[in-house]
């Protein structure tokens, strides 16, 4: 019966390793380099950014581009964009972060909208809902500002 146990803990093993090699391929070879967002002061001022209070405490949001749509030079109907939201201290520290894909068409869409206690995106993905994030960031979101991102 030893040698069974054995032999299952082995085929588990290798099996992790199996499924371990495309995700390092992937992570190494294909996405080497993270994203460049970029226009930042632009998508700010466009989308409804900048230091806004929440609860009596000022935070600076700051939102950047991918593919730069909001660029008027670069603008072309139909293309999509991802949009990286920062919600930093006044200190610059950074203490949460979301990517989305913003509804492009209505105006009213790209603004971030807020209330007392949170901010809402409008999250396109090719479904398009709201999105409402916490305001002030808690401890999470803190905590996944600073993990890496590994998918596209």
């Amino acid at each position: 019966m030893e040698a069974w146990e054995l032999n299952w803990k082995r085929i588990l093993r290798w099996l992790l390793v199996l499924l371990a090699i495309p995700y390092l391929f992937w992570l190494l070879l294909i996405r080497p380099s993270p994203d460049e967002y970029r226009l930042c002061e632009l998508y700010t001022d466009k989308m409804n950014g900048g230091i806004r209070t929440f609860k009596g405490k000022q935070y600076n949001i700051v939102l950047c581009g991918l593919n730069g749509i909001m660029d008027p030079s670069n603008f072309r109907r139909g293309r999509d964009d991802e949009v990286r939201l920062m919600v930093l201290s006044m200190d610059g520290e950074l203490l949460a972060e979301r990517y989305y894909e913003p509804i492009l068409g209505q105006r009213r869409n790209l603004l971030l909208e807020y209330g007392d206690s949170y901010l809402i995106y409008n999250d396109g993905e090719g479904r398009g809902f709201q999105t409402k994030m916490p305001m002030p960031p808690t401890r999470l979101d803190w905590l996944r500002a600073r993990m890496p991102r590994l998918w596209p």
